[in-house]
Formats: structure tokens, C-alpha cells, sequence
């Protein structure tokens, strides 16, 4: 099955709990932590949902309800961390304009561009910051 990103949505991440817009709290899979163009920090999840399938069997219909991933997008406020889970694992995926920015806020590096000198960059690591990281 198909999610939209030529990828299929059997991928696999730890759990994390949504906050769904009307109240309700679920478990999702964490795919990926998608930094925006404005700077905002979003997750792409997964939950298993009902899908309604139709099969045909020589002339006869069928319809059955079965389990379907669902894959979408969260504002990262709306995500939780669950306890114990790892999540350095997860992808994160920065807009370019979002590198760029911190790249011209940044003040210039003490030493070369490489060497002992050189002080770790915002964009050297794969994952957000602990205040950036599920809304925090």
C-alpha cells in the first residue's frame, strides 16, 4: 500500500501517543520528525484503522472490514514520547530554507572550518534538540 511518498506504509518506528484533534488520545508509530519551512516541528505517524475491502469471489461479492495503516502528519505539541522507547532512530528531515536560516544565525567558528577548533553546528545532528523534540 502506497503512502504518498513512494513508500509503503509497512514502515516500522517506535510508539508515541497523539493527541487527536478532538480530545482523544492514541498510540501511533513514529515514521519520521519533519522540520517545516516556518521552523515548526511536525511527525508523520501511523495507526492501524477499519478499512471497508471488497473481494469478488467467482460471483460473489464480499465486503470485510480489515486492519489498514494510516499514515498523516502531527504538529509535534500533539506528540508524546512514551517512556522507555528509543527514538534516535527516527528519520528527521529538515526543510532547506530551515538550514539556511540557522546557517546565517550562526557565529563564526573559532577555528577552521574542520579540526579540533570546530564546534558542532545545529544541522550536524540528525535529531532535534530536547526543546524542539515532541513539542517540549
Amino acid at each position: 500500500m502506497e503512502n504518498g511518498r513512494g513508500t509503503t506504509a509497512r514502515e516500522t518506528g517506535p510508539p508515541a501517543v497523539v493527541r487527536l484533534p478532538d480530545g482523544q488520545c492514541v498510540r501511533a508509530m513514529v515514521l519520521r520528525r519533519i522540520r517545516d519551512a516556518d521552523g515548526s516541528w511536525w511527525y508523520e505517524l501511523s495507526v492501524t484503522l477499519w478499512a471497508r475491502v471488497e473481494t469478488r469471489r467467482r460471483t460473489v461479492d464480499r465486503i470485510a472490514g480489515e486492519p489498514a495503516p494510516i499514515v498523516f502528519l502531527a504538529p509535534a505539541a500533539a506528540v508524546t514520547p512514551i517512556e522507555g522507547q528509543d527514538y534516535r532512530g527516527v528519520a528527521t528531515w529538515r526543510h532547506p530554507a530551515t538550514l539556511r536560516r540557522t546557517r546565517r544565525s550562526q557565529p563564526p567558528h573559532p577555528g577552521p572550518a574542520s579540526g579540533p577548533n570546530r564546534t558542532a553546528a545545529p544541522w550536524d545532528d540528525d535529531h532535534p534538540g530536547p526543546d524542539t523534540d515532541f513539542g517540549a
